[in-house]
């Protein structure tokens, strides 16, 4: 973790990779996403510990503006994507509706 916002990384080999901060794949699934504005809000209530991990992730750049909910409602739109099937399975089995 304490190389995070290096630009490259040492490899067991010696040689130069990019660090996480440079892989585009989370960062724009997650962070830039994570700036967009959430026309309704909803209240939940989460862990606290988790509360304070994603508010500091929100102000490692304070320019992106990302927001908890943000965060959350990002996170929770690629699980429910990505687990699609499985999660309209396990609906199906007690429901006859689909659920997604």
């Amino acid at each position: 973790m304490e190389n995070l916002h290096q630009n490259q990384q040492t490899n067991s080999h010696g040689q130069s990779e990019p660090s996480i901060s440079d892989k585009p794949g989370y960062r724009f699934t997650f962070i830039e996403k994570s700036t967009e504005q959430i026309p309704r809000r909803k209240c939940v209530y989460i862990k606290e510990e988790l509360v304070d991990i994603i508010g500091r992730l929100a102000a490692v750049k304070p320019g992106h503006k990302i927001t908890i909910g943000a965060y959350i409602s990002t996170v929770l739109e690629h699980h429910l994507e990505f687990h699609r099937e499985d999660i309209e399975c396990y609906y199906k089995e007690n429901m006859p509706n689909t659920l997604l």
